[in-house]
This record gives C-alpha cells, sequence and structure tokens, in this order.
C-alpha cells in the first residue's frame, strides 16, 4: 500500500509490517493491493488507485 500525501510526502506502508499496514488499512479503508491515495495538504483525498499499472497508465490515471 502506498499513500502519497500533500504530493509532497510519500508514506509508503509495506503490507510485510503486519501491524503497520492494518493500522493504516483500517484508517483509510483499503481493502486491496497495491492502493495509492493521493491527498491534498488538508489530508483530503482526491484520487485513488487500486492495482498495479504500466508507468505510463499510471501517469494518465493521475492527469484525470
Amino acid at each position: 500500500v502506498l499513500f502519497v500525501l500533500d504530493l509532497q510526502m510519500p508514506i509508503k506502508v509495506d503490507s510485510e509490517n503486519y501491524q503497520t499496514f492494518e493500522r493504516y488499512k483500517k484508517i483509510h479503508n483499503v481493502s486491496f493491493y497495491p492502493t495509492y491515495i493521493l491527498t491534498d495538504s488538508d489530508g483530503k483525498e482526491k484520487i485513488r488507485l487500486k492495482g498495479y499499472y504500466s508507468l505510463n497508465n499510471f501517469i494518465k490515471k493521475l492527469s484525470k
């Protein structure tokens, strides 16, 4: 699971760290791995992407 907050401060939550992963999974309602969540500076979710993407497709999704 990868959370990108405020587009300036990326946070990666590794699924191998069970306690941390479970905590963030509940807080952010994550049910699919990987999940990318982009928020504004106030923490409000702006974009949520689920699954693996090629680099080009990932950039296209973020550009919408």
